[in-house]
């Protein structure tokens, strides 16, 4: 698995001497051309967790109890009890679903189908307060604990933990357990990847969580070896299931000509775009007529002060 292609692909484009030329030639110098999933241990090699159905691999049971039954639970839409169904069957695996399409409503009701100690690792900090609310609506707050940002949850049914931490100090998980990955589309990443092995030999089940559908297919193989088999929600069935809506793009022309170059200097050419008054007076009129059609008009911009404008 070439690790390196998407980066020495975007250098192609990059302007020769720009600071984005730069950065991905640095990013290079420290990629490893070749990414080795396995590990030499004791005599012997030691394969990704998604490799395990290949190999003669003991067989983890499942904790006897831990979690307590989860009180009212979402009504899952058909493509979601079609993706439960597949996923219960499996000691571990990788659900692929749009953006948007109630990924963590079917990691909710795998948790209460399984009831086994459960560890969700997160990117971001962000996200362990986003998994402590969504949870707390289906189990006691007593049952939940959080590590990461200051907090330390360990020894609870149910943890949430930023990966940066459990790679830190160690990951703990009760044998039988279930690990949960979200936005496992890090997890090539090193501190994933400690995180997997501290919890090799206690998790009954391991499930990823990716943010979006594949990129690329070596994504999708490099994942799949290291998690699970992918289990994948086709977007049509999520588009007309209503999980998500269709949309339409429209670019429309503002008239901006810059004096700064981007190559040379991109926060330069942004302050000098958000500060168009022309463009600005286009974006506001575009926001108020669309307004009288929809429910709902969000304006996305790089800076602060242009969206308090």
């Amino acid at each position: 698995y070439r690790q390196s292609y998407a980066r020495a692909r975007r250098l192609k484009t990059a302007p020769a001497g720009s600071r984005l030329h730069r950065a991905i030639t640095f990013k290079l110098g420290r990629t490893p051309r070749d990414l080795q999933l396995c590990e030499p241990t004791h005599g012997g090699l030691l394969v990704p967790r998604g490799l395990r159905r290949l190999v003669a691999a003991p067989y983890i049971a499942p904790a006897a109890a831990g979690l307590p039954a989860a009180q009212d639970l979402p009504e899952l839409r058909p493509y979601q009890q079609a993706a439960l169904a597949e996923l219960s069957e499996m000691a571990e695996g990788i659900l692929s679903l749009a953006t948007g399409g109630g990924k963590t409503a079917v990691a909710k009701h795998l948790m209460h189908h399984l009831r086994v100690p459960t560890l969700i690792v997160v990117p971001t900090l962000a996200l362990l307060q986003q998994w402590r609310d969504e949870l707390g609506q289906h189990w006691p707050a007593e049952l939940i604990g959080v590590t990461g940002g200051g907090q330390d949850g360990a020894g609870r049914p149910i943890q949430i933990a930023s990966v940066a931490t459990l790679a830190r100090r160690g990951a703990v998980l009760e044998p039988g357990g279930l690990l949960l990955l979200d936005e496992c589309h890090h997890a090539m990443a090193p501190t994933w990847r400690t995180v997997l092995r501290a919890c090799e030999d206690t998790a009954a089940h391991v499930f990823g969580l990716p943010a979006t559908p594949w990129r690329n297919g070596l994504d999708r193989q490099a994942l799949a070896a290291l998690i699970g088999p992918v289990v994948e929600v086709a977007r049509d069935d999520v588009l007309n299931a209503g999980g998500i809506v269709p949309f339409e793009v429209r670019r429309l022309d503002t008239g901006f000509l810059g004096q700064a170059d981007p190559t040379l200097g991109f926060s330069s050419a942004i302050a000098e775009l958000v500060h168009d008054q022309r463009r600005n007076e286009l974006i506001i009129e575009t926001a108020r007529w669309e307004q009288g059609a929809l429910t709902l008009t969000l304006i996305l911009t790089d800076r602060v002060a242009h969206a308090e404008y």
